[in-house]
């Protein structure tokens, strides 16, 4: 009996012996390590045979354990067969591909954990592969790169993946067509979640792709449904180079931070609206975009070969461009607030569009861009501060640049390189480390030519001018008595008049050039800040009036008296009324351009405060326009220029009018 139980015993230990070794065994291989690559042979075998991968009809291999590969992990050359991670992790150490589909067709790749590889999946030439229910986190490149044949057509699906934190894109489609992207989410992926690069036909369909964003570059045909984008810093980016290339078809079911997506191709006489989260206008006409609050995209508002569209009153910010128009034509841009961006408002081929009244402030590159043959075009009245550039100018011309209020640039106010027959006047150019930048480049110098400059207040600038290379012969000033340009380093003195500044007598004009460089002077530099105003005028007319003074002129008025200050008035007799202050105890002087229309006779009156002065009637004046000049003592002074001798539209507008007329007069921050 002892016998018995002590065999007992003996087996029993045999047994738990048996068990634990089996045990052990199976703990092995659940935790097994391949340190090289494991290959799914042509032939159906595993190479390394000891790798955690078993199949038994070399059709389904499953994963029997964890990997970790210092390399490459698992490169596929055999066709139809799946490869299913049954929730295992492929671990990598930076280097390689977790899974490389290089040249492979109908292959199925799910339920895997691939971490830390450069690449998570790569689809090289490959044809009809799914992706499916992976988690592909943490690679240094890319969680899944698909790369061409575009010709072919690549036929991939890619769906209800978990792609997050990777270093690059979440999804990188590279010259390949016909792919379906559908139900992923991607999740805060390094530079962007998906991006398409000259990749046409794809499908993208039920994705939340956030904290990172979605880009294409020269892609085309693309349909987007249903895919939600959120939080990102960057949401959307279309680009390309012609028309062709940003022909998708992205429908309103496609939100940004839960507001449509507004992509419309071959649409007219149209309103965006309020809701917007994104718009693109490609080949569409006579679209109104207002009022709209556009924020964190690769464009607030993209224009493609559009014409006849009205882009005004939106609050733009946060994108890496504002507004972005190719190729369009005869569009209007004004009245936006355009804010904390790359570019504000930019034009690529883009002819005959006009952009004024815009704030354009605090960008991290450039304020308004006009290049590529973007020719033609009005950019006036913009207040445009805080700017690494003001004005960027390249490979264009005879555009107007006009009005508009340029300060505060960390480079360039205005700067122009290969340009021609380009106007840039009345503009305020203040406290920039460059004024004014023109390069040529180091052999285009005769492709840069009647580029003219002239009624600019230059201030206070570090450097007022500065010209590269060889610079050529630009005009400065407009002539007599018109003038040049106002720069606040000018140190000559105002005590001649006329065209040789020979004649005794000031005139607002300095008396010798200012030299802009060895090749450009202004010949008639202007000794106080230019200005003018737009005389608004009974019957819906308006005059300019000019002021050059070295007083700071505000508050300009046309009104008629209805009690006079001074004895030689009379009540009802028309006056042109406004302020000039400047440091007490200074000279200060003005010299006003007064059109006939308004001023029609020698027997006017100026008054600073109240008290006549002698003022000069310049021998320049002409049958369309008169020139005063006169000096007072600075303070905060009114001025009245009386207006003895009505001009015909004035005597009808008195008998029209019952009591006092005051039409205010404004100075002019873009063009009526």
């Amino acid at each position: 009996m002892t016998d018995d139980f002590m065999r007992g015993k003996v087996g029993l230990a045999m047994m738990l012996t048996l068990f634990t070794c089996m045990l052990c065994s199976a703990m092995e291989i659940n935790n097994a390590k391949a340190i090289g690559i494991i290959y799914i042979r042509g032939n159906g075998s595993i190479d390394p045979p000891t790798a955690p991968i078993s199949s038994f009809d070399n059709v389904t291999y499953t994963l029997t354990g964890d990997i970790t590969s210092d390399f490459e992990g698992i490169v596929i050359e055999r066709d139809s067969i799946t490869l299913d991670g049954a929730g295992h992790t492929l671990q990598g150490n930076g280097l390689g591909t977790g899974v490389d589909l290089s040249l492979r067709n109908n292959v199925t790749v799910e339920n895997m954990q691939i971490i830390e590889f450069y690449d998570g999946i790569i689809l090289d030439n490959s044809s009809g592969d799914s992706i499916s229910g992976n988690n592909i986190t943490a690679n240094n490149n890319d969680g899944i790169h698909v790369s061409g044949p575009s010709l072919v057509g690549t036929r991939n699906t890619i769906s209800r993946d978990n792609i997050s934190e990777n270093d690059r894109f979440g999804i990188y489609l590279a010259d390949c067509n016909s792919n379906n992207v559908s139900e992923n989410s991607i999740i805060a992926n390094h530079v962007d979640g998906v991006y398409l690069d000259y990749s046409d036909d794809n499908i993208f369909t039920g994705n939340m792709i956030g904290n990172n964003g979605l880009s294409l570059w020269s892609s085309s045909g693309n349909v987007l449904r249903s895919n939600n984008i959120t939080d990102n810093a960057e949401a959307l980016s279309i680009n390309g180079i012609g028309c062709s290339d940003f022909v998708n078809d992205v429908d309103i079911s496609n939100t940004i931070d839960g507001k449509p997506i507004y992509y419309m191709v071959h649409e007219h006489d149209r309103s965006i609206p309020i809701d917007a989260g994104y718009v693109a206008l490609v080949l569409c006409s006579s679209i109104t975009v207002q009022n709209l609050n556009l924020t964190n995209n690769g464009q607030g508002i993209l224009l493609v070969n559009t014409t006849d569209s009205i882009i005004t009153q939106n609050n733009i910010m946060n994108n890496d461009c504002d507004i972005s128009l190719l190729s369009s034509s005869s569009n209007s841009i004004s009245a936006n607030r355009i804010t904390n961006s790359g570019y504000g408002i930019k034009l690529d081929s883009s002819n005959g569009n006009n952009i004024f009244g815009n704030i354009i402030t605090t960008n991290d590159g450039l304020g308004v861009v006009l290049e590529a043959s973007s020719n033609s075009n009005n950019v006036s009245g913009n207040n445009i501060t805080n700017n690494v550039r003001g004005i960027y100018l390249e490979q264009c011309g005879s555009n107007i640049i006009s009005w508009n209020n340029i300060t505060a640039s960390n480079a360039d106010g205005i700067y122009l390189w290969s340009c021609f027959n380009d106007i840039i006047f009345a503009n305020e150019i203040a406290n920039n480390d460059y004024g004014i930048n023109i390069d040529y480049g180091l052999l285009d110098a005769a492709s840069s030519s009647g580029n003219k400059f002239y009624h600019n207040n230059l201030v206070n600038n570090t450097n007022q001018v500065t010209s590269f290379y060889y610079p050529p012969t630009s005009i400065w000033d407009d002539g007599y008595p018109s003038g040049g340009n106002y720069w606040s380093d000018y140190n000559g003195t105002d005590l001649k008049t006329g065209s040789y500044q020979n004649e005794t007598g000031s005139d607002g004009i300095g008396d010798i050039p200012y030299v802009v460089d060895g090749s450009n002077q202004d010949n008639f530099p202007l000794v106080g800040i230019f200005s003018e105003f737009n005389v608004s005028l009974p019957f819906n007319q308006t005059e300019n009036l000019t002021i050059i003074s070295n007083s700071t002129v505000s508050n300009l008025a046309l009104a008629w008296w209805l009690s006079s200050p001074y004895d030689g008035l009379q009540p009802g007799q028309p006056f042109i009324q406004f302020f000039a202050t400047g440091e007490n105890g200074s000279v200060g002087f003005c010299r006003l351009m007064i059109p006939r229309t308004v001023l029609n006779s020698s027997s006017y009156i100026v008054l600073v405060d109240s008290y006549p002065v002698n003022a000069t009637e310049l021998p320049v004046s002409n049958s369309t326009h008169v020139y005063l000049y006169f000096t007072y003592a600075h303070s905060t002074r009114e001025v009245i220029v009386t207006i003895p001798e009505f001009a015909p539209f004035l005597t009808l507008a008195l008998f029209m009018i019952a009591t006092l007329l005051t039409v205010i007069v404004y100075r002019r921050k873009h063009p009526v």
